[in-house]
């Protein structure tokens, strides 16, 4: 299974309703490479990379048998540091 080492992640100290979150990513990027992300969110989600907005949308499926999406980032990395940023 692809994701079987896969697990949800969310801020502990956030609150049940109404909450956001900030996850933050960086990666050493080699502009010849390709980068691919996998993204599964409960609710809507906002992805940037590098200071952009990167064009996504809510993950489709429900509760008990989310999707994911794939967004393919390799057009937008620049060599060398990168940071990702989902809320």
């Amino acid at each position: 299974m692809v994701f079987e080492k896969s697990e949800w992640i969310w801020n502990k100290n956030a609150g049940d309703h109404n909450t956001f979150a900030d996850f933050k990513i960086e990666f050493n990027a080699i502009i010849t490479k390709e980068y691919i992300l996998h993204i599964s969110s409960c609710v809507n989600h906002m992805i940037s990379l590098n200071g952009e907005y990167v064009p996504s949308s809510q993950r489709e499926g429900y509760e008990c048998k989310p999707e994911y999406q794939v967004v393919n980032l390799s057009s937008l990395v620049k060599e060398g540091n990168n940071e990702i940023i989902i809320t």
